[in-house]
């Protein structure tokens, strides 16, 4: 009877541990003689499954009740960290040798929590080796007592390694190759915990795949893996809850109450009752009409020549008008250059320092003297802006 080998492929997490095997079977003591690699378990105990049966956790909230690892969602992303830094610390603290990846879509995203994340650890303190430091067979690290965050993204000087870090913060393209060297290097064992931030990506059509391929291959490890999901916009949290194995727990409180507009050609309508408008470009002008007079509010046109397009002409009114009462306005746009034309064209609009109270155009006279002594010195565009209230961020800006 013909056997299967060479049929059935090996993934790669079978592939590490043979490798391991083959590497690690005997230890040399002395010249010419061997013995047994020492086993963690009996011989006889059987063997995790490839694929167990462990819980991950995905969670949106910042708080989770006690019990079992669960799938909470919630709108409220803004109070995700104060969870995810609970869970990561924890995990760090307890286990000896714990890593904790913590991924995020976006290089300026990787930056900024690693500043805020190494603000947090310090003066944090692992527990130390039990191993006198006299009887060590290698030298002590500089920083081994205390939590080690690093950052993994495209174009870092920096090139860390698995043992360089406590808690990676990467992006999804470093975190997947991350996962793949520790499995090659069969030291994947010591990863206890990921958190997906902006679990939504998942449905994205160029890297959400990444993010599948890796939550796959975390559930497929012999060791559980505790996953952490979080995401305020992600719909169908029950069918990937489903996926995961997980526990689903939803809710849909908000401190803070959001209303949804829908902008086109200048009318402003309720996102709830713009279902036509979302129809192909042959139809759109005819349901524009039909719905015309269900519009909340007209934006009318500008008579200077430089706010003709309507969609920049509804993006400066609506962000000048919001700070002109004494609000912030946020504006997202789809390129860094998009973020520095916004800011510009917000705030050729916006009262001059002559226009301003002396308490108000003296406090930004003194930011700007701030960020004009700084090493780096200011960007143009924001010495052009901030006078008049207008700032942007996008990942060049340092």
């Amino acid at each position: 009877m013909a056997t299967n080998t060479g049929i059935w492929h090996k993934t790669s997490v079978e592939v590490a541990e043979e490798q391991g095997r083959k590497y690690h079977a005997v230890t040399t003591t002395i010249a010419g003689q061997k013995r047994p690699r020492a086993e963690s378990v009996h011989p006889t105990a059987p063997k995790p499954t490839i694929l167990p049966r462990h819980t991950p956790l995905v969670q949106r909230a910042s708080s989770l009740p006690p019990g079992p690892p669960k799938l909470a969602a919630s709108p409220i992303i803004s109070l995700s960290p104060a969870a995810t830094q609970v869970l990561m610390l924890k995990r760090v603290l307890e286990e000896k040798n714990a890593k904790v990846l913590l991924v995020l879509p976006y290089v300026a995203l990787v930056q900024e929590k690693v500043r805020w994340l190494r603000n947090i650890v310090q003066g944090v303190v692992k527990p130390k080796d039990e191993i006198d430091d006299e009887k060590r067979i290698w030298r002590r690290r500089a920083d081994e007592d205390t939590i080690r965050v690093i950052g993994f993204f495209g174009g870092s000087k920096i090139k860390p390694t698995w043992s360089d870090f406590d808690i990676g913060v990467c992006t999804i393209e470093k975190a997947n190759a991350l996962v793949n060297t520790a499995i090659d290097d069969c030291t994947i064992k010591h990863l206890k915990s990921v958190v997906l931030d902006e679990l939504h990506m998942i449905d994205d059509d160029h890297r959400g795949y990444l993010m599948e391929l890796m939550g796959t291959k975390l559930l497929t490890l012999p060791q559980p893996v505790q996953i952490i999901g979080m995401s305020a916009t992600m719909s169908n949290i029950s069918l990937l809850a489903k996926w995961l194995g997980a526990h689903s727990y939803e809710t849909r409180y908000r401190p803070v109450p959001i209303e949804e507009h829908l902008v086109y050609e200048g009318n402003i309508y309720p996102a709830a009752t713009t279902s036509e408008l979302l129809k192909t470009a042959k139809n759109l002008n005819t349901a524009t009409q039909k719905t015309g007079s269900r519009a909340t509010r007209r934006i009318e046109p500008s008579g200077h020549k430089e706010f003709q397009d309507p969609v920049l002409n509804a993006v400066v009114s609506l962000a000048s008008e919001t700070a002109k009462a004494g609000y912030g306005a946020l504006v997202f746009a789809s390129s860094r250059y998009g973020c520095e034309a916004d800011a510009r064209w917000i705030a050729r609009v916006m009262p001059a320092l002559d226009e301003l109270e002396s308490g108000l155009a003296e406090k930004r006279t003194e930011l700007m003297a701030e960020l004009r002594s700084l090493g780096t010195g200011i960007d143009p565009v924001l010495e052009e802006t901030v006078p008049m209230g207008v700032a942007f961020h996008h990942v060049s800006l340092h």
